[in-house]
């Protein structure tokens, strides 16, 4: 703190630091952060891999994620370290959207460019 002849002004590392500090005694604002910021690529796998995969398996996908997120938020707001199943499932739920959109897309691609059906190639009937 500093004073400009006998006036009070606080400088602004203490405005900083109570506003954080306000914001690590909030149990629930990290959690919510954290399911706020992952929500935007988890809409992009999900988009990419229904779009291109299947329909059916990236809404279970997306199911999948959705618990996981759930059970990461509970966990976080208890303790920090009962936040890692949740965590550990939605990253495995993330990952495989984004395999099953990545295939999907590669599978386009080479059917439309190269004529290059994986489907036929793989199920011959």
């Amino acid at each position: 703190m500093r004073s400009l002849k006998g006036l009070f002004v606080p400088s602004i590392s203490v405005f900083l630091y109570r506003w954080f500090s306000a914001y690590d005694r909030d149990p629930f604002s990290h959690p919510s952060q954290n399911c706020v910021e992952a929500y935007l690529p988890f809409l992009v796998t999900l988009w990419v891999s229904g779009l291109f995969f299947h329909e059916g398996l990236a809404a279970l996908g997306g199911l999948v994620f959705i618990f996981a997120r759930q059970m990461y938020f509970n966990g976080y707001v208890t303790s920090a370290k009962n936040r890692l199943p949740g965590f550990y499932l939605t990253l495995a739920a993330w990952l495989t959207l984004a395999a099953l959109g990545t295939v999907g897309i590669l599978h386009h691609l080479l059917d439309e460019y190269l004529d290059i059906n994986l489907r036929k190639m793989l199920f011959k009937s």
